[in-house]
């Protein structure tokens, strides 16, 4: 791994410098990139490599209509930006810093030589240059991203553009589509061989996310509920809530991943919701051991009420127990499980972020079985019958998958997952407060 030395940053220094790791800075969300990262890589020789690009300028150059009207970004520098994307994303993801200056080294290989000039009025550019790409890449790329990086009080800087490797691969640019391949440092047409290639990778990434909720579904049935729902425990709800990565981590050693302490180590968190949410179904400190092929923690109250919370290699993480309510043990409040849910997403997306991998979307899905004695009802308020109610249905109720692809769409995936309880249990609950808005730091 690449490392450079830079002002005004605290993780450790030399001679007054910076040390920075230049892979964990391509991993970091493209919106924590601020004029000093961009200094340090621009002047420290950074080779180009299979996940990062270096452009001076438009294609266009002095020419480029955007410098010389600041109306729109010309169709022939679009187009030169959008081929070196969608090759990122038919390969591994990657990263395109546009503005950075580049030269060739005595390998042959190309390398970072200092800023560019700035672009005029880059945050309108940003706008109209990320609408104009998701107009031309065929299919379109769900998860781009381009940033705004400003270098002056004139509005003026530059642009960091990141795409993920894409499960929708392979992606072609114009009418008819066009399309690229990263092979090392180079942006190339894609073959025969390659297309075959990218098919292939995707429907292998398919399956395997379809594979982790088929077992998980049926370890839930077989495991928890045939094996505890008996008529001499109380009304009770059975939930499974389980999110996979679209793609492995493989965490080799996960152990000391989910063991060691932080910054090192991965720590579960509270959500640092913005009101008051009931929290009974999260973990505070997890307690964790070794499984096979994973690690879990549980809890459960003495009355019955448990829940187990596992994380296995590939990051895939699941919430699972059984839950009885207070009182006469027949109202259950969907915001329990909802809650829950949100919760284990919240800290899934804080583990891709901590092992690099926030590219990676994340897929998630919940079952809610009620005890057979249908006594079990689900109350908008889990306390009285004086607000809205309904029976448990009959049948086991499974949620739509949802995706959680960038931090920001957090907020609006959380709301629809709770909404989503709700339904299955039979009820409109008002869940728009369940979010977590500006405390989202992770």
């Amino acid at each position: 791994m690449t490392k450079l030395a830079y002002q005004g940053c605290s993780t450790g220094s030399i001679g007054g410098k910076c040390l920075v790791n230049v892979e964990e800075m391509i991993n970091r969300p493209i919106a924590e990139w601020t004029l000093p990262d961009l200094t340090a890589i621009s002047s420290a020789s950074i080779p180009e490599s299979q996940k990062l690009e270096f452009k001076a300028d438009f294609a266009l150059g002095s020419q480029e209509k955007w410098r010389t009207r600041q109306e729109q970004v010309s169709s022939g520098s679009r187009d030169a930006l959008a081929e070196e994307l969608v090759a990122f994303a038919n390969a591994f993801g990657g990263m395109l810093l546009l503005g950075v200056r580049e030269e060739k080294q005595d390998d042959g290989r190309r390398a970072s030589a200092g800023l560019g000039d700035p672009i005029p009025r880059v945050a309108e550019c940003v706008d109209r240059l990320e609408s104009s790409l998701r107009d031309v890449i065929d299919p379109p790329l769900s998860m781009l991203e381009v940033h705004p990086i400003p270098s002056g009080d004139d509005g003026s800087g530059y642009i960091a553009i990141k795409v993920p490797q894409s499960l929708s691969a392979p992606h072609g640019v114009g009418r008819p589509a066009r399309a690229f391949v990263r092979r090392g440092a180079s942006c190339e047409p894609m073959t025969m061989r390659d297309l075959q290639h990218v098919f292939w990778e995707a429907r292998t990434a398919i399956d395997r996310v379809n594979n982790v909720f088929d077992r998980r579904h049926l370890q839930f049935e077989t495991a928890v509920v045939r094996r505890h729902d008996a008529p001499s425990v109380p009304p009770h709800v059975f939930f499974r809530i389980t999110i996979v990565p679209t793609l492995s981590y493989q965490i080799t050693r996960l152990p000391l991943v989910i063991g060691a302490a932080p910054p090192l180590g991965f720590d579960f968190r509270p959500t640092p919701f913005l009101t008051h949410q009931p929290s009974m179904l999260t973990l505070s400190a997890p307690n964790w051991r070794p499984r096979a092929g994973g690690m879990s923690a549980t809890h459960e109250d003495g009355r019955g009420t448990s829940r187990e919370l596992t994380i296995w290699t590939d990051g895939t993480l699941e919430l699972t127990g059984i839950h009885m309510s207070s009182g006469d043990g027949k109202l259950h409040f969907p915001g329990w499980y909802a809650v829950g849910g949100v919760w284990l997403l919240f800290n899934s997306m804080r583990l891709r972020r901590h092992l690099g991998r926030i590219e990676v979307p994340l897929t998630m899905e919940a079952d809610l079985r009620a005890s057979k004695d249908g006594q079990v009802v689900f109350s908008d308020t889990g306390q009285s019958f004086d607000g809205d109610s309904a029976p448990a249905p009959r049948i086991p109720v499974l949620t739509d998958r949802l995706q959680l692809g960038r931090d920001a769409e957090f907020d609006e995936v959380a709301q629809l997952f709770a909404e989503q309880i709700g339904w299955a249990c039979g009820l409109r609950c008002d869940f728009s407060a369940l979010r977590l808005g500006p405390n989202i730091a992770v």
